[in-house]
C-alpha cells in the first residue's frame, strides 16, 4: 500500500517535474486551429500515445525496469536507451525540455526515496555520459518502490497524457469536465498499449521507435511562433 501512495504523489499533476511549461507542439497545432475541441484534443493525445508514447518512451520504460529487476543493467547500456530517447526528439526545443523534465524529476525523487540507481543514474548525468529522460527516471523510481514492471509503464503512459490533456485544456480552452472526459477516454487505449507490450515485449533497445514525425515537425514550428504560453 505504500508503494501505492508514493506513485500517487508522482502522478499528481501538483508533482513539480516542469511538464506544466512543455507542450511539445501542441501549441502550434492549437493556434493553427487544428486541435480547437475535446474531441480534436483526444484524437490528437490518442495518436501521440501510439506512435510515439508507447513505442519509444513505454518501451524503455519496460527495458530499463526489466533490467534493473534482472540486475543486467549497465552504465554503457543505459546511456545508450538515455541518449536514444533524447535524439529521437527532432526539435531541439523538445530536447531540452525532455532534458529539463527528466532532471527535475530525478532531484525531486532523490528528495523523497532513498533509491542507488538514481544517485548512479545523476552521476552519469552529471560526467555528461548520460543527458537525462523522464522514462529512465520513471523507471528506476518505480522499480526502486516496488511497483510492478507493468504499472510502471500504464502510470508513465497516465503521466504524459495527464500533462498534456491539462496543458491542452489551458491552450484552447476548455473547462475542466471536458479534459477529464477527454483523459478518462484515454484509459482503454492506454490498457491496450500495454496488452500489446504483454504480448510482444521488447527485447533490446532496436524495438524503441517513434513514428511521430509530424509532432516533431509542430514541435520545431513552436519556434517560430508570434505568441507563446510554453518553452516548447
Amino acid at each position: 500500500m505504500l508503494a501505492l501512495l508514493q506513485t500517487l504523489q508522482l502522478l499528481d499533476s501538483a508533482f513539480p517535474t516542469g511538464a506544466f511549461a512543455q507542450s511539445f507542439g501542441l501549441e502550434t497545432c492549437v493556434q493553427q486551429g487544428r486541435v480547437r475541441s475535446a474531441a480534436q484534443l483526444l484524437d490528437y493525445l490518442g495518436h501521440l500515445l501510439q506512435v510515439q508514447v508507447a513505442p519509444l518512451e513505454g518501451r524503455a520504460v519496460w527495458l530499463v525496469y526489466q533490467r534493473q529487476a534482472e540486475g543486467t543493467l549497465t552504465p554503457e547500456w543505459l546511456c545508450r536507451i538515455d541518449r536514444l530517447l533524447v535524439v529521437q526528439r527532432m526539435a531541439q526545443e523538445s530536447r531540452e525540455g525532455m532534458r529539463k523534465m527528466g532532471k527535475r524529476y530525478l532531484d525531486m525523487l532523490m528528495k523523497l526515496h532513498a533509491i542507488p540507481a538514481l544517485q548512479d543514474y545523476r552521476e552519469l548525468i552529471q560526467s555528461k555520459r548520460a543527458l537525462g529522460h523522464p522514462a529512465v527516471v520513471h523507471a528506476l523510481a518505480m522499480q526502486g518502490l516496488g511497483v510492478s514492471r507493468e504499472q510502471a509503464v500504464l502510470t508513465f503512459f497516465y503521466s504524459a497524457l495527464n500533462v498534456q490533456t491539462a496543458n491542452g485544456v489551458r491552450l484552447i480552452p476548455l473547462g475542466q469536465t471536458d479534459g477529464q472526459r477527454v483523459l478518462t477516454r484515454l484509459f482503454p487505449l492506454m490498457l491496450t498499449e500495454l496488452e500489446q507490450m504483454e504480448a510482444a515485449p521488447p527485447q533490446g533497445e532496436q524495438d524503441l521507435y517513434s513514428a511521430g514525425t509530424w509532432f516533431e515537425i509542430d514541435a520545431m514550428a513552436h519556434e517560430q511562433l508570434y505568441s507563446r504560453l510554453f518553452m516548447s
